[in-house]
């Protein structure tokens, strides 16, 4: 190696071809899938406690 030129250093990680995106997309599908079951019943559960929240209540907004 000559003085004043270095190698790049590349991770070993890094997509390097069309057939390693999988393995960097199939992860990132499963992640937002999970977070898509758990966030929905949140979200319809919070919709149904303030539906029959009474109309006076702070939870109701009137």
């Amino acid at each position: 190696m000559r003085s004043g030129h270095r190698r790049a250093r590349h991770p070993q990680a890094a997509v390097t071809g069309q057939h390693s995106a999988p393995t960097v997309v199939a992860p990132v599908c499963v992640r937002l899938g999970v977070l898509g079951l758990v966030a929905a019943p949140a979200a319809i559960g919070l919709y149904q406690l303030v539906d029959r929240a009474s109309s006076g209540s702070w939870l109701h907004g009137h």
